[in-house]
């Protein structure tokens, strides 16, 4: 299934370079005030773009025209502006290497900041269909659910697996399903396939967050751009930790549980964490998780009809499960 032509994100990039940029600049055009603050989420936002998965994937299945470009800002824009905020909430001081809107500036700064791109989002929206305003509307909800649910389990060591899967979908599955289905629609593709292309990114967005959460577990203790060990420090109990109460040794189990209450910044560095890893095989369990949902997203894939882009939409899966690996 994979293409001839295509075979890697970077490609995908490549091709829709152009248009990338023009989405860009949409943004930035947003973002022009009298207030000198907004100048420095723009300069952030133009030195740190990040994957741009989200305006990839409208590109990927509307292609390279007017009401592509602003359906992609509007897209890239729900996603900065909800960084913003979450940077806010997780007191983070860095994203990409650079500093975020709440270390430049205090909070109450950096809030409006994210407030006036989402905002943004409508000036961007009024120039297509008003069911795509309505439709980030409603995204934005999930993603406000999707956090204040976070929050609600957090430090919660009976969190469930599925209570942490309804979060990452809220989260991040949702407004990728949106980015594919709206793509869908204004493409004019038929029912089926909106609803199978919004069923795929949302699954493959999953991947992608189970291996960001992964990488902040195996990685802990390590000197990179990120963070490492900051979810279960910051009370946040994903997957690894989900699978390792789970399954510990009785013995263990009553460390482990001390251990994830202290919330001290650890994972794969602490040497009870190595012990109950290897005890009980946690690589093989997190990749049974990862190969689940694999399957959902091929299956989401291979219904979809000709008229859909699918090998190219299949290299995002594919981007994702690689992450995991790395």
């Amino acid at each position: 299934m994979q293409s001839d032509t295509l075979k890697s994100l970077s490609q995908i990039t490549g091709k829709y370079a152009t248009s990338l940029e023009e989405c860009n600049e949409l943004i930035q055009d947003t973002l022009k005030s009298s207030a000198p603050q907004t100048s420095d989420l723009a300069i952030t936002l133009k030195k740190s773009r990040g994957k741009q998965l989200r305006p990839l994937l409208v590109f990927t299945i509307l292609g390279q025209q007017t009401s592509a470009n602003k359906l992609a800002a509007v897209c890239e824009s729900i996603h900065c502006a909800s960084l913003v905020h979450d940077d806010i909430i997780d007191d983070c001081r860095l994203r990409r290497n650079l500093p975020t809107m709440n270390s430049i500036h205090d909070n109450s700064i950096a809030l409006l900041l994210g407030d006036l791109m989402f905002t943004s989002i409508f000036t961007l929206s009024s120039c297509l269909p008003s069911w795509v305003t309505s439709e980030s509307a409603q995204t934005i909800k999930t993603l406000i659910e999707g956090e204040l649910l976070q929050q609600t389990y957090k430090c919660d060591i009976a969190v469930t697996k599925d209570q942490y899967l309804d979060v990452l979908q809220k989260k991040t599955g949702a407004l990728l399903s949106f980015c594919t289905k709206a793509a869908s629609r204004l493409a004019d593709k038929n029912p089926d396939d909106v609803q199978l292309a919004g069923e795929y990114a949302n699954t493959f967005g999953l991947i992608f967050q189970i291996a960001d959460d992964w990488a902040d577990f195996v990685k802990a203790g390590t000197e990179d751009n990120k963070d490492r060990g900051a979810d279960i420090g910051n009370g946040f109990v994903t997957l690894p930790w989900i699978l390792m109460l789970e399954h510990a040794p009785k013995e263990l189990h009553e460390q482990l549980l001390e251990l994830i209450t202290s919330k001290q910044r650890c994972g794969m560095n602490h040497p009870l964490v190595k012990e109950i890893y290897a005890l009980i095989q946690l690589d093989e369990k997190m990749q049974v998780e990862i190969n689940s949902l694999e399957h959902q997203a091929r299956q989401a894939l291979e219904s979809m009809s000709s008229a859909m882009p699918i090998d190219e939409l299949e290299i995002y899966l594919n981007t994702a499960l690689k992450t995991f690996k790395r």
